[in-house]
């Protein structure tokens, strides 16, 4: 930003004006990419957490799942929900940025 805003310092104001498409279209990009990448980093954190949660719930009560017959349950869920984190980080760190690549 701090470049940026030298460059467009020094320049004459025809060629700011030029520019100004330039920058629109970047910030408008900007915008779609945060709007995807949101709601996928916080679908990532919810998952990882509700990893966590399961994680911590065998740690601490192992005993009882086993004796129960729960195992195989808790092994679904948790493969469940580490596909979505799975899921959500390439989404987030491959396909979004990918997309606002082939775009600009």
């Amino acid at each position: 930003v701090i470049a940026e805003g030298y460059i467009l310092r020094v320049l004459p104001w025809q060629i700011i004006s030029l520019s100004i498409p330039f920058f629109v279209t970047a910030l408008f990009f900007a915008y779609v990419y945060r709007g995807t990448a949101v709601p996928l980093i916080f679908a990532n954190k919810f998952a990882r957490s509700r990893v966590h949660d399961l994680q911590a719930v065998c740690v601490t009560s192992n005993v009882s799942i086993r004796a129960n017959g729960m195992v195989q349950e808790f092994v679904e869920r948790f493969n469940d929900q580490s596909a979505l984190v799975i899921r959500c980080n390439f989404l987030s760190a491959s396909v979004c940025v990918a997309w606002v690549q082939s775009r600009i």
